[in-house]
C-alpha cells in the first residue's frame, strides 16, 4: 500500500510492478481490493489512459467490475472540459480493448453525464457508452431531463434517489422550473436537498432563486442572494428586469435608500439599457 504523499506516483509504481513480470515466467495479477482505492484517490487526469487500461485488465477480480468502479467514480471527478476529454479517451481505450460494462453501470454513467452542462464531448461519451457490448440501449432512449416537464422531472428525481444516482442536474432543473412557476415552498425544499448533497449553486441558479424570493415578498432572502452574486460572481450580469423588481420590493418595504443604491450601482454597467434610461 502507498501513502497519501505519493500522489501522482501510484500509477507509475503499479506499472513498474506489471512490467517487471509480464512476459516472464511469472505473470503478475493485481488485487482490485488494494489497487482501486489507491488509483482513484490519487487520480491524475494527465496520465496515459493506456496505462490505466493495462492495470484494469490485470486485476484479479472481474475486470468488468473494476472498470465499472473507475468509470462511475472518475466521472464524478470531471469538473472541466479537459477532464471530460480525458474521460472520453479512457472510454475509447476501453472500447478498443473490448472491455464491456453492464447495463446498470451504463445507466449510472448516462445519468451522471446528464447532470453536467451539455456539450459535444458529453454527447460523444454518451454515444460510446451505448455502444458497449451488453449495454442496454434503453438507457439512451430516456429523454434528457431538460426535455422533461415538471411532473416528469419530479418522477425522475425519485428514480435517481432510489438508485443512489447523481441528482445535481435534475435538482438544478427542478429548482429553476419551480422558481419560474412561483412554487416557493417546493423551491425551499429542493434547495435544502441541493445544499445537503454538497452541491454549489451557480450564478444563474442564484438569480432564479433571487427572483422567486422577490415575487413571493421574501425580501431578506432576495437581498442575501443579490449580495452573494455580487461577491462571488462579480462578472455576472443579473437581468435588468429582476433588478427593477428587487428595487420595487425594497420600495414596497419602505427601504427607499437601499433601492436607489442598487439602481445607481447597476446603472453604471447598463448605460445602454432602455430600462435604465427610462429610470
Amino acid at each position: 500500500m502507498y501513502t497519501n504523499g505519493q500522489v501522482g506516483d501510484t500509477l507509475k509504481m503499479h506499472m513498474k510492478i506489471i512490467k517487471c513480470f509480464t512476459g516472464h515466467q511469472y505473470d503478475v495479477a493485481l488485487s482490485a481490493h488494494h489497487v482501486l482505492p489507491s488509483l482513484l484517490k490519487n487520480w491524475n487526469f494527465k496520465t496515459d489512459v493506456n496505462n490505466i487500461v493495462v492495470i484494469l485488465k490485470k486485476l484479479i477480480v472481474d475486470a468488468h467490475d473494476a472498470v465499472s468502479q473507475v468509470l462511475v467514480k472518475v466521472l464524478k471527478k470531471c469538473n472541466s472540459l479537459d477532464q471530460l476529454k480525458f474521460y472520453l479517451q479512457l472510454v475509447q481505450a476501453l472500447k478498443l480493448e473490448k472491455i464491456d460494462i453492464n447495463p446498470t453501470v451504463a445507466e449510472h454513467i448516462l445519468n451522471g453525464l446528464r447532470s453536467k452542462e451539455p456539450s459535444p464531448i458529453l454527447k460523444e461519451i454518451e454515444s460510446l457508452i451505448c455502444q458497449f457490448e451488453g449495454t442496454s440501449i434503453e438507457s439512451s432512449a430516456i429523454p434528457h431531463p431538460r426535455d422533461m416537464n415538471l411532473p416528469e422531472l419530479e418522477n425522475h428525481l425519485i428514480q435517481l434517489e432510489s438508485k443512489g444516482m447523481e441528482t445535481r442536474g435534475v435538482l438544478r432543473l427542478l429548482i429553476n422550473e419551480h422558481c419560474r412557476c412561483g412554487n416557493i415552498e417546493r423551491v425551499l425544499e429542493l434547495r435544502k436537498s441541493f445544499h445537503s448533497k454538497g452541491y454549489q449553486e451557480s450564478a444563474g441558479m442564484k438569480t432564479s432563486l433571487m427572483h422567486a424570493y422577490i415575487m413571493n415578498d421574501h425580501l431578506d432572502d432576495a437581498l442575501s442572494l443579490y449580495s452573494s452574486i455580487k461577491e462571488q460572481h462579480p462578472n455576472f450580469k443579473i437581468d435588468e428586469f429582476k433588478i427593477v423588481d428587487l428595487a420595487c420590493l425594497l420600495i414596497k418595504s419602505q427601504q427607499f435608500t437601499r433601492a436607489l443604491e442598487i439602481l445607481k450601482y447597476e446603472a453604471q454597467f447598463r448605460l445602454k439599457s432602455a430600462v435604465f434610461k427610462m429610470l
